[in-house]
C-alpha cells in the first residue's frame, strides 16, 4: 500500500517468477545491446535525423497502447505476448537483412522504429504487469524490485556487448542477436503460466471502451493522477540522455561505441546497486518523496555529465545518473501499480507506457534539433536543468509527498 514499508515482506519468489525474470532478463540484454547499434546508426545521420528515427515509432505506440492494455486485461498478458514476441523477431531478423542490403539508411531505421512501435503498444502493457499475475500481492514490490535488478544486468551486459557488436558486425549483427534473445524467452514463456492470470472470454464491451474505461480511473484517483504526470515529466527528460545525449556527446569528443557502451553500463551498475538493495530491504516508507528526490538526483548527473570532458568524470556523472534514476523508478513504478485494481492491472501499465511514452516523444525530437542548432553540451544541460525542476515541482504535491 502506498505509504508503507516492504521490509516486512518474506515470502519467497515462486519459481514460475523466477524463469519468468531470467528469462525477460536474456531478452533485455539482447535489446539494449541492439540500442547501442541502433541509436550509433541513427546519430551518423546528424541530431535531427537521429531524433526522428528513435522517436517515429512512439506515435503508433503511444495510440494503441491503451488498446493493447484492455487486450492484455482480457485475455491475459502471456497470451498477447506470445504473438508480440513472435512478431519482434521476424522485425527484428527483417531489419538484419534489410541492413546487409541497404545499409543504415535512415529510411530503413525509421521504418524499423516505426514497426516496433506497433508491436510494443500490445508488449508493453502485458510484460510489464505479468509479474502481477506471477506472484501474490504480497510478493509484488520485492518481485518489481528483483526484475529492476535483472534488466540493470542485462543493461551492464548488454551496453558494451552492443559496442562490440556495433564495431564488429554493425547493426545487422546487433539484430541477429536481439531476436536470439526473443526467441528464447518466447520459447521460455510456455512453460510459464500464471496462476493468477484471467480466462480469456469474449466481453461484451469493447476494447476501445475498455481502454476508455482505464483512462476514466487515472483521472479519478488523485494518486494515479500525480504519479503518471510525475512519470510523464521524469520520462520526458531522463529518456534522452541515453539514446540521444550519450552518443552525441560521444562522437564530439571522439569516444567510441565502447565508450558509449562503459558509460551506459556504469549507469546500469548504479541502478542495479539500488534495486538489489530495494529487494533485501523493501521501499522508502514515503515512495513519493524517494521518487521526487530521486528525479532531482538524476537531474544533477545529467547536468554534470553534459559538461564532463574526460571519460572518469562523464563515468561518474552516468553513474549518477543512474543512482537518481534507480531511487526513482524502484518507488514510482510499484507505488502506481499497486494503486490501480486488479481489474485494471494492465490498462493502467498501459497508462504507465503511454504517459512516459508522450513524454519520450516529445523531447527527444526536440532535443535532438537543438543538438543541433545550439550543440550538444548545451541541448544536455537544459535536459539536465528541466530534469532538476520535474524532481522540485513533485515535492510541491500534497498527494505525492503523502504516499
Amino acid at each position: 500500500m502506498p505509504g508503507s514499508s516492504n521490509t516486512a515482506i518474506k515470502p519467497g519468489i515462486p519459481l514460475r517468477a523466477k524463469a519468468w525474470l531470467c528469462a525477460a532478463m536474456v531478452s533485455t540484454t539482447g535489446s539494449m545491446a541492439f540500442t547501442v547499434a541502433l541509436a550509433w546508426a541513427a546519430t551518423a545521420h546528424g541530431g535531427a535525423a537521429a531524433g526522428i528515427t528513435l522517436t517515429v515509432g512512439i506515435l503508433p505506440q503511444a495510440t494503441l497502447l491503451l488498446v493493447g492494455g484492455a487486450l492484455a486485461d482480457r485475455a491475459g498478458p502471456r497470451r498477447v505476448m506470445g504473438f508480440t514476441l513472435g512478431a519482434m523477431t521476424l522485425n527484428s531478423l527483417l531489419l538484419a537483412a534489410a541492413a546487409t542490403v541497404f545499409g543504415t539508411q535512415v529510411w530503413l531505421l525509421a521504418a524499423f522504429s516505426l514497426m516496433t512501435g506497433l508491436i510494443n503498444a500490445f508488449h508493453l502493457p502485458s510484460v510489464t504487469s505479468i509479474m502481477r499475475r506471477l506472484v501474490a500481492p504480497e510478493q509484488l514490490s520485492r518481485a518489481l524490485a528483483v526484475q529492476q535488478a535483472g534488466r540493470q544486468v542485462a543493461g551492464f551486459v548488454g551496453a558494451p556487448l552492443g559496442g562490440v557488436l556495433t564495431v564488429g558486425f554493425g547493426i545487422s549483427g546487433a539484430a541477429i542477436v536481439n531476436a536470439s534473445s526473443f526467441v528464447l524467452t518466447l520459447i521460455v514463456l510456455t512453460f510459464v503460466r500464471p496462476p493468477f492470470e484471467p480466462p480469456g472470454k469474449a466481453k461484451s464491451a469493447g476494447l476501445i471502451h475498455e481502454a476508455s474505461d482505464g483512462l476514466k480511473l487515472a483521472a479519478k484517483v488523485p494518486l494515479l493522477r500525480v504519479g503518471l504526470s510525475v512519470m510523464a515529466g521524469g520520462a520526458a527528460f531522463i529518456a534522452p540522455i541515453t539514446i540521444l545525449f550519450v552518443p552525441l556527446l560521444a562522437r564530439m569528443r571522439g569516444w567510441s561505441p565502447y565508450e558509449v557502451g562503459w558509460l551506459l553500463g556504469a549507469q546500469d551498475v548504479a541502478f542495479f546497486v539500488v534495486a538489489v538493495m530495494t529487494s533485501r530491504y523493501g521501499t522508502s516508507q514515503r515512495p513519493g518523496i524517494a521518487s521526487a528526490a530521486g528525479i532531482t538526483v538524476t537531474g544533477v548527473g545529467a547536468a554534470i555529465l553534459s559538461m564532463s570532458p574526460a571519460m572518469p568524470l562523464a563515468l561518474t556523472s552516468a553513474a549518477l545518473v543512474g543512482l537518481g534514476y534507480g531511487i526513482a523508478a524502484m518507488h514510482l513504478t510499484p507505488l502506481v501499480i499497486q494503486s490501480a485494481p486488479e481489474s485494471h492491472t494492465s490498462r493502467i501499465s498501459a497508462m504507465t507506457t503511454l504517459v512516459q511514452s508522450l513524454g519520450v516523444v516529445s523531447s527527444v525530437s526536440c532535443f535532438g534539433v537543438l543538438g543541433e542548432i545550439a550543440g550538444p553540451v548545451i541541448a544536455a544541460t537544459a535536459n539536465g536543468v528541466l530534469l532538476v525542476s520535474v524532481g522540485l515541482l513533485a515535492f510541491t504535491s500534497r498527494h505525492f509527498r503523502a504516499a
